[in-house]
């Protein structure tokens, strides 16, 4: 089973809700329990859980000195209109949400409507200071502050991910960073899957880094405003950021409409990304900057030196309307994107399917793309790589196992073997191996007539080396009828005498002949290869014993009968006709 990317969330959001429920001692109920989020906060022990029905509730929201979660519904439902129902309202009297007091990742803030926050230079809808909470699946939109009108990081590490972050300004001329998020004072942040839209800042219109570590990806940033210098992000300080998979379009700011990359050490690294219809009134509609950025494997309005970027049309689903997927014709679309499996080699698309990730495994460019940093590979490895048999009269049969195993990071799927004339075998195909699991195959050798049978079985799968070859080689020689007994008349070999009659009904009868006393396993097997009978599991005598088997009780068909003495197989084929 394939999960699908909101699967993959939805079940992430899940095992959470399970795993703060086992680590607390209690659920906190708002309103049923206490009658606001505040009050709800201010009854927790670390590691509990306020879950909080919907509704409007305005007030301002100080997280206790230790970790704990905060959610509304969303977090068991994973509906996201739980997320539009369920608001924490500032006001405009303050930050609607305060997480200060070192807090580590156990503490997350999920699921909300947070609006109308007025700080400062505090954040205007979440500040965080050094603390390192998780801040996920929220619509932060409509608040106002300095810095960070959404969202504030001070000194702090947080994972931002799956939120709607829009409508968030300064509301002075002297505004500072980060319309959308500001990422400041030895910050450590990842900020992955969001949609930052619409914010308005001094500088950053969209997101901000100063002084800090970021690892950006996944990411939709647009039609944000910095007033001044970069209208989708500024990176500054000396900052260290790592940008992946984002899609940056339609921002504008007086200097660099996309992103903005200055400072002293400040180094930026951009893969599988997209910047276009970004605008500056002064100079960098695309990038403004350049000391210390790094862009390959992406897509640049007016180009961009680097390994693997291009400038072209992305050919977006409907940007007019805020889609900013790109076109697949497997999906319904007029054409396909020239975005498509064209990032970076080493990254791949961790999801395929026409919501994330399109065409094959190698990421795409933009924000559907990309996440997995291992291309998935499937590979089939053979023990022993061939295979060489006894030279056996016509009749005769013996068989040797082959370990087939996939190595490989995805499933490996045996579609088909194809068998030359002389051997066979059973296992049935289609077969799936998962990664590193093997299994036994059997290979019989069965000549009909005298000949060389030196041939090739290939097996067909999903490896990409398919088909993969298994070398075979097998000999059959008329018996030498003189040459097979001694001077004293026993036999010089183990041999077993074509079944008579054959066809039988309702018993056939077959000889053995033994050089020396030897104990010998005499099996039935039908033409599936399942097991039907042992008929003789003993010591036999030296020379010629005759056993007879009977078929009253077996269906028409066809069987072998395999006889095994002394580390030798041999097999004979039989036919029931009632």
């Amino acid at each position: 089973m394939r999960l699908t990317l909101n699967g993959i969330l939805l079940l992430t959001l899940s095992c959470l809700f399970l795993w703060t429920s086992e680590l607390s001692a209690d659920v906190i109920h708002v309103p049923e329990e206490q009658p606001t989020i505040q009050a709800g906060l201010g009854n927790t022990s670390p590691g509990d859980t306020v879950l909080v029905a919907p509704g409007v509730y305005q007030e301002t929201v100080q997280f206790p000195p230790f970790s704990v979660v905060l959610a509304s519904n969303y977090l068991i439902s994973g509906d996201p209109g739980d997320i539009e129902i369920t608001v924490i309202d500032g006001g405009s009297s303050g930050t609607p949400v305060v997480i200060d007091s070192n807090q580590d990742q156990s503490c997350a803030l999920i699921g909300f409507t947070i609006r109308n926050g007025f700080s400062w230079d505090d954040g205007g809808g979440v500040f965080v200071s050094s603390a390192s909470p998780r801040i996920e699946w929220n619509h932060i939109h409509s608040n106002s502050s300095d810095r960070g009108g959404g969202i504030l990081l001070l000194n702090s590490s947080s994972y931002i991910a799956h939120n709607i972050i829009e409508d968030n300004e300064f509301f002075s001329p002297s505004g500072n960073p980060g319309g959308g998020i500001a990422v400041m004072e030895g910050s450590d942040a990842e900020i992955a899957f969001n949609t930052i839209r619409n914010n308005h800042n001094q500088d950053g219109g969209g997101i901000a880094v100063f002084s800090s570590e970021a690892f950006i990806h996944n990411n939709v940033i647009h039609d944000n405003n910095g007033q001044d210098v970069g209208g989708g992000l500024r990176i500054d300080q000396g900052s260290d950021v790592l940008m992946m998979n984002n899609t940056i379009v339609n921002n504008t700011s007086t200097y660099g409409g996309g992103i903005t990359v200055w400072g002293v050490g400040t180094q930026v690294t951009m893969k599988n990304s997209i910047l276009v219809g970004n605008t500056a009134s002064q100079e960098g509609q695309q990038i403004n900057g350049g000391e210390g950025l790094i862009v390959t494997y992406s897509n640049i309005e007016d180009g961009w030196t680097g390994t693997g970027n291009i400038d072209v049309d992305p050919l977006f689903r409907d940007a007019e309307d805020g889609d900013y997927h790109l076109q697949s014709a497997n999906c319904g679309d007029p054409a396909d994107s020239p975005c498509i499996d064209i990032g970076d080699p080493e990254i791949f698309d961790d999801v395929l399917d026409c919501g994330f990730g399109l065409g094959d495994v190698r990421s795409d460019m933009g924000a559907y793309g990309g996440v997995g940093t291992e291309i998935p590979v499937v590979q089939l490895v053979l023990n022993p790589t061939s295979l060489a048999f006894d030279s056996l009269a016509p009749g005769e049969s013996v068989s040797q196992t082959v370990n087939l195993s996939n190595t490989g990071t995805t499933n490996l799927v045996i579609e088909n073997v194809e068998v030359p004339e002389g051997y066979r075998i059973i296992e049935a195909w289609p077969l799936t191996l998962e990664p590193n699991t093997n299994i036994d195959a059997s290979v019989w050798f069965e000549p009909t007539e005298v000949g060389d049978y030196v041939d090739t079985i290939f097996i067909i799968s999903n490896d990409p080396d398919s088909p993969t070859p298994l070398p075979v080689e097998g000999y059959c020689r008329e018996v030498n009828t003189i040459s097979d007994r001694t001077e004293g008349g026993l036999p010089s070999r183990f041999t077993v005498s074509d079944p008579y009659p054959n066809p039988f009904n309702p018993e056939v009868s077959i000889t053995i002949t033994l050089p020396a006393p030897a104990h010998v396993t005499i099996t039935l097997y039908d033409v599936a290869g399942r097991l039907v009978r042992a008929v003789a599991v003993r010591r036999f005598s030296a020379g010629t014993t005759t056993i007879s088997i009977q078929g009253q009780r077996l269906t028409t068909g066809l069987y072998f009968c395999r006889f095994e003495s002394g580390g030798q197989v041999l097999t004979r084929k039989m036919m029931l006709l009632k």
